[in-house]
């Protein structure tokens, strides 16, 4: 009976008000995004016979805003059993590949086929993007691998060649070429492995930005994705044939960096840690990447099965801070490292279940002078039950990493490309919003995959390094209408003005005073038995996010597992930016620098913002934006109560051939006819100047329940369609 068009179109709660999603079916990466005559252009990959992934092609879309999205058909196909993997766009300016015609550049996509083989390959269109056509002499670069995808290609003027990154995906690689015309291309370099290796390296990205937005400082960003769900960029420089990065420096006085043959005075209990440091990874363990040297702390010694204390000698406090290198499990009071101050405890820290040591700092100005000792513990026999530990050093400010990092500390940020082409040199990309580890259990239907929201990208110097910094397109504002606004205020009088918001999609701006300074929590998407937590916590100088009561999917406790993120605060003020959309939130942070994008899935009754602070804290100012699209209506509730004068839908169900619309009662004004998703999506809109129009069922996106709105001068009049399986 098609019944299930109803149950079916719940599932459309989750349906992202300004975020990316294709109608139906399945969607992964971003490919081949440009910007050309006016619009901004988006491919992505795509399986047009389904909501889970295969049958990889790419999908097509256009904006002239990128928030208000046009749907295109299919731009590449699968093809002789050949799918479409991830790639790029260019504007072929100059047509040095010969595909442009009538002196108008062609677009050609560059991209990886995948069949017995990953090999590169070529598409070029002269519409517009409206239709490709595969090159007759595919593929381009063949090297007879599986690890061999991802083309990002760009046009490097100094030498007149176009440049290729593409993936050497489990040889944690980068391999860098260069082509005249697109078609013949030479190897310059392989980048890598350095950084973070605890996954395959996907979808690289290399562009140039101007430092300060200075136009005599350029430096080149490399960025690549790391499976399942990660991201990291390097910042360096690049001559045409090769790119250059130099680690950071370290200035401080080191407290151990474990490159001696035992621990140097370290006193070891149990069996977690042995007699000595180890090189890399344990037997049965993952790839463990970002210590420094060869050698560091590592308690998977038989497994998480371990247990053992390594505590240090006594040490002078000598400076404000004190940092190290983590990773390992996260388990706050199992697997941590300990500042003991007269036998007191005064700081913690844990891992984030990650095998990549990443840089902690604890502020220990307070005990400067003071003799302190370390401890590094585990106590856990489960599930990351263990911890690694290196490079203890003490230093004058908290170690950021320059020249290389994490491009976003949430678990739902993955494959970004930046679009190829946009007006006065900017950068901007967006990425994949999920995750391999749980992507196909996402719960929408009948679309399953979303993208972030576009950032652009920038380069700024902070506190004498060189960082990368996003911030949301400035797009976002056009859609914005203003909730609450205030200013120089408590932190009780933001708490009881934001408990009277009922919201869905927003956006939070808030910065705090700078005295008296201190934590708080924000809850969004709050109902009776849900809540997404967000802490920004001062003290430990770290974001907490956590999703583990945010609705569907928390099951999975990789979704559910808590994350943390740095929070460095200017003068002890936070600063902070957050999107909530209908299954994402996205926080901007640390003026730019660190980033948290995260999937929810929360009830349609989740709608509550609740803030808790000290009495004392106050805000420079707080605001709350509601963010609606404006080709959607907020709700069902907003579609007038059907009136059955004038408006007329037959046949009503339907399954297939046309729906009719007739309007009685004609005066002579023009018609315009609306429909929408019961989410509130507009499906499609005419002006009519006759009363009777009719549309194909197989106009309509699939089957469910649409909301139809016609409006002749000030009268308005409703209706629905049931559209049958």
């Amino acid at each position: 009976m098609g019944l299930s068009a109803f149950s079916q179109s719940g599932k459309e709660l989750y349906r992202p008000q300004y975020h990316f999603s294709p109608e139906r079916n399945w969607l992964n990466d971003p490919n081949g995004m440009v910007y050309f005559a006016g619009e901004y252009h988006l491919f992505f990959q795509y399986n047009p016979s389904g909501i889970n992934w295969g049958n990889m092609s790419w999908g097509h879309a256009k904006s002239k805003d990128m928030v208000h999205w046009e749907h295109l058909p299919v731009a590449i196909p699968v093809e002789n059993g050949v799918m479409a993997f991830s790639g790029c766009v260019v504007v072929d300016h100059n047509n040095t590949s010969g595909f442009g015609i009538n002196g108008q550049p062609p677009l050609v996509a560059v991209y990886t086929g995948a069949g017995t083989y990953q090999d590169q390959r070529l598409a070029f269109s002269t519409d517009s993007g409206l239709t490709w056509k595969t090159y007759a002499h595919n593929p381009v670069i063949d090297l007879y691998s599986n690890n061999f995808r991802d083309p990002k290609v760009i046009w490097h003027e100094p030498t007149r060649k176009w440049i290729m990154v593409v993936s050497l995906a489990e040889y944690r690689k980068i391999r860098i070429y260069a082509s005249p015309d697109l078609r013949n291309w030479e190897v310059l370099q392989d980048f890598g492995p350095e950084g973070n290796l605890s996954g395959v390296w996907e979808c690289p990205d290399l562009f140039p930005l101007n430092v300060d937005e200075d136009p005599t400082q350029t430096k080149w960003v490399l960025v690549h994705s790391i499976g399942p769900g990660l991201e990291q960029y390097f910042i360096g420089d690049f001559d045409g044939s090769k790119f250059n990065w130099q680690k950071s420096g370290l200035e401080g006085i080191v407290v151990e960096d474990f490159e001696k043959a035992d621990y140097n005075g370290w006193t070891a209990t149990g069996s977690a840690f042995g007699d000595k440091p180890v090189s890399g990874n344990l037997q049965g363990q993952q790839a463990v990447s970002g210590y420094l040297g060869t050698q560091l702390v590592n308690s998977f010694r038989n497994g998480d099965g371990s247990m053992g204390r390594l505590l240090s000698p006594s040490f002078l406090i000598q400076k404000n801070y004190l940092s190290f290198l983590i990773g390992g499990g996260n388990h706050p009071a199992g697997t941590y490292i300990k500042l003991l101050i007269d036998n007191k405890v005064v700081a913690t820290s844990t891992g984030l279940n990650d095998e990549f040591l990443e840089w902690k700092s604890w502020n220990v100005a307070s005990f400067v002078g003071q003799q302190a000792r370390i401890a590094i513990i585990d106590s856990v026999t489960s599930g990351w039950g263990h911890i690694n530990v290196d490079h203890i050093i003490q230093t004058d400010q908290p170690v950021q990493t320059a020249n290389f990092g994490k491009v976003d500390f949430g678990k739902d940020f993955y494959a970004s490309q930046s679009f190829s082409d946009v007006p006065g040199n900017r950068r901007i990309w967006l990425a994949w919003m999920s995750n391999w580890s749980y992507a196909g259990d996402v719960p929408t239907f009948p679309w399953r995959g979303i993208m972030s929201v576009p950032r652009e990208v920038r380069l700024k110097t902070i506190n004498g390094a060189i960082q990368l910094v996003q911030t949301p397109v400035a797009s976002l504002d056009d859609i914005a209408r203003e909730a609450i606004n205030l200013q120089d205020k408590s932190a009780p009088e933001v708490a009881a003005a934001v408990e009277n918001l009922h919201l869905k999609t927003y956006r939070i701006k808030a910065k705090t005073s700078s005295y008296p300074s201190g934590s708080f929590t924000l809850k969004v998407r709050k109902g009776p038995n849900q809540e997404t937590t967000i802490v920004f916590d001062t003290e430990r100088q770290e974001i907490r996010f956590d999703r583990s009561r945010s609705g569907a999917l928390t099951g999975n406790q990789i979704f559910s597992d808590i994350q943390i993120a740095p929070l460095w605060s200017q003068n002890h003020q936070v600063e902070v930016d957050i999107l909530v959309d209908n299954c994402s939130v996205e926080i901007f942070a640390s003026q730019g620098q660190t980033m948290v994008s995260n999937q929810i899935f929360p009830d349609s009754t989740s709608t509550g913002i609740q803030l808790v602070a000290p009495d004392s804290l106050r805000f420079e100012y707080f605001r709350v934006t509601e963010l609606i699209r404006k080709d959607q209506i907020t709700s069902a509730g907003n579609i007038p109560t059907l009136q059955k004068e004038n408006l007329r839908l037959f046949p009503n169900p339907v399954r297939e051939g046309k729906i009719h619309f007739h309007w009685e009662g004609m005066r002579g004004d023009a018609i315009n006819i609306s429909v929408f998703r019961l989410t509130g999506e507009k499906v499609t809109e005419v002006t009519l100047s006759s009363p009777r129009h009719e549309i194909g069922v197989n106009d309509l996106p699939g089957p469910g329940v649409y909301a139809v709105v016609a409006r002749q001068g000030n009268t308005v009049e409703s209706g629905k369609i049931v559209v049958l399986q």
